[in-house]
């Protein structure tokens, strides 16, 4: 390809960069590596066009890993500064945009992004952990999709799965071992998590078209189960203290329900 340039910026100690621009189709590669940390390790792949990848690495012993593939107009960055970190992000489509962020003091953090499909397009997702032994997943097939996840505290899971078209999912979650499972595959659809406190789990499931969820935990031990499969449906569900369990389910069109439990 033509138009390709790589910039590697090594400070530390025992650190590892590798950059791959090429292939038939590529052209117009932008890739950046700056390592100021120790035993860190940054891989990058570009193909396709208009690819542009970032990572910055100052803490230690992190792992960094960018596939940016056919078709092209990919922007993928990761920046981070805690240490054993694991980062990932796989670009397959058009106008895909991914952003992993895990700031100092963050710590054995997993965090990936697979934004694909040859047909996929419009795509970003955001995550950004701040505490320890974190895990944020986002799937993103099909068009027009935006994902958001922010995850402080210890032990904390959100998995995201976007197909169809035009949903947006915004996860946010503190404290200690809170689950957050987050399906999207119909179109339309919004949906936000909010976990704070410990030992909570969500599943969300919109499959219908048009679906509004709002869930709020806080406390301790709480659980939610929401399945949307109608369209133009909304749910509105906030759970306090502890033990408290809800069950959702919107099969028809336009319907509303609200569930208060605990209080807050």
């Amino acid at each position: 390809g033509g138009l390709q340039e790589a910039f590697v910026d090594q400070s530390g100690n025992d650190n590892t960069s590798f950059v791959d621009q090429g292939g038939a189709l590529g052209a117009a590669h932008d890739a950046s590596v700056t390592q100021g940390g120790n035993l860190n390790s940054a891989a990058i792949t570009q193909r396709g066009g208009l690819s542009d990848a970032v990572v910055d690495q100052s803490g230690d012993d992190n792992d960094a890993i960018v596939s940016q593939g056919l078709v092209g107009t990919h922007v993928a960055q990761i920046d981070q500064a805690g240490d054993g970190n694991r980062a990932t992000i796989g670009q397959l489509g058009l106008n895909q945009v991914a952003y992993i962020t895990q700031v100092s003091g963050a710590s054995a953090n997993v965090a990936s992004v697979d934004q694909g499909g040859l047909t996929g397009y419009n795509q970003e997702a955001r995550l950004t952990q701040t505490g320890t032994n974190g895990n944020a997943t986002v799937l993103q097939r099909g068009n027009d999709h935006l994902a958001t996840v922010n995850q402080g505290g210890d032990g904390n899971i959100s998995d995201i799965s976007q197909s169809a078209a035009n949903n947006t999912a915004t996860v946010a979650q503190g404290g200690l071992t809170n689950t957050s499972t987050l399906v999207q595959s119909g179109s339309g659809n919004g949906a936000t998590v909010s976990q704070d406190g410990d030992l909570h789990t969500s599943l969300l499931t919109q499959s219908g078209n048009g679906n509004t969820a709002d869930l709020v935990q806080t406390g301790t031990d709480n659980e939610s189960t929401i399945f949307q499969a109608g369209n133009g449906n909304t749910v509105d569900v906030t759970q306090g203290n502890s033990l408290n369990t809800s069950t959702i389910n919107q099969i028809g069109n336009n319907n509303a329900a609200t569930v208060v439990q605990g209080g807050m």
